[in-house]
């Protein structure tokens, strides 16, 4: 990779830390060596791409122009040459797997065992986020496959049903919800609700059914976090609609309580999508896709992920 491109790629890290420091680590390099090739990279560039702070580093207008400008083709240019120098099995594969918040709660610390143990070949790297942000970056390549919230949402992208988890009303500890006496979905409209701001997944599923059930909701907060989400509901300010597997420890353990919603009963749709021209052998794909799908299946089996599989077993 010519030097210009490694300067694009050590601007991209750093944007990605938010900090020179755990950039320098996360790359290896020297951090006055890797200050020394971002100055040199404005200075091409012609505009600060960073603001300097006490806290770290920040992207200016101009710099977060560049990123959203070169991360797909970059990372298309390096799949490419991993794909041209493979034939003669000098380099690894790399996958980049999207996951909702709620799922890297699940499943992100299992799914990386499994890869480890199945695909020691592949180099993954998780990226966490909402999953409107994952399609957009599923489009843009800057990553590969991504577990998705609803169907398939661009006629460019190819995938299939995973499974559908069950939506339940979660609160506090003493907020008097049990999983053994299901509430009416109307009932929302009495709760202070806390939801997430993402309008594809448990924001768009709960005002369709909102304006299907003629109710008014009454949302006190907004919040892309899933972990935010959850301390306001333990501390009392409101309720979550969450699907169940997200926080079973915490109810297991008793920092929260929950109630299944019926009338109508409420499930969310996951599913795996791949995104346009990924450049991999289509072994590779398949064995990528049957070893996802796998660890979702031992996941249910164990108990550590309460969902209704839609793919065939074995």
């Amino acid at each position: 990779m010519s030097m210009e491109l490694k300067r694009l790629r050590y601007f991209l890290c750093i944007a990605e830390e938010g900090s020179l420091g755990r950039a320098s680590s996360a790359l290896g390099i020297a951090q006055p060596a890797l200050s020394r090739q971002m100055r040199m990279l404005e200075d091409e560039f012609g505009a600060p791409l960073f603001y300097r702070t006490r806290n770290g580093m920040q992207l200016t207008e101009e710099g977060s122009q560049l990123r959203a400008a070169v991360t797909g083709p970059l990372r298309l240019l390096e799949l490419a040459t991993q794909s041209a120098r493979s034939v003669s099995g000098k380099v690894e594969y790399s996958v980049a797997l999207g996951l909702p918040p709620m799922i890297v709660t699940v499943a992100a610390q299992a799914i990386v065992h499994r890869f480890d143990k199945a695909m020691p070949g592949i180099k993954l790297t998780l990226v966490e986020d909402q999953t409107d942000q994952l399609v957009d970056k599923l489009l843009k390549g800057e990553i590969d496959v991504a577990f998705l919230y609803g169907q398939i949402p661009d006629d460019r992208l190819f995938g299939g049903d995973v499974l559908d988890e069950e939506i339940v009303l979660v609160g506090a500890a003493e907020c008097g919800l049990s999983s053994d006496h299901a509430v009416p979905f109307k009932k929302l409209a009495e709760l202070p609700l806390i939801l997430p701001r993402a309008q594809r997944g448990i924001r768009s599923l709960v005002e369709k059914l909102a304006v299907r059930e003629n109710i008014d909701l009454n949302i006190k907060f907004e919040t892309d976090s899933f972990q935010i989400a959850k301390d306001l509901v333990k501390s009392g300010f409101g309720y979550g609609i969450l699907p169940v597997g997200a926080f079973q420890q915490d109810f297991e353990s008793g920092a929260l309580s929950y109630a299944r919603i019926d009338h109508p009963d409420m499930t969310q749709r996951v599913i795996l999508a791949i995104r346009p021209h990924f450049q991999i052998p289509r072994g590779k794909l398949l064995e990528l896709s049957r070893v996802l799908r796998d660890e979702v299946g031992r996941l249910v089996d164990a108990g550590r992920w309460p969902v209704r599989v839609l793919f065939p077993s074995g």
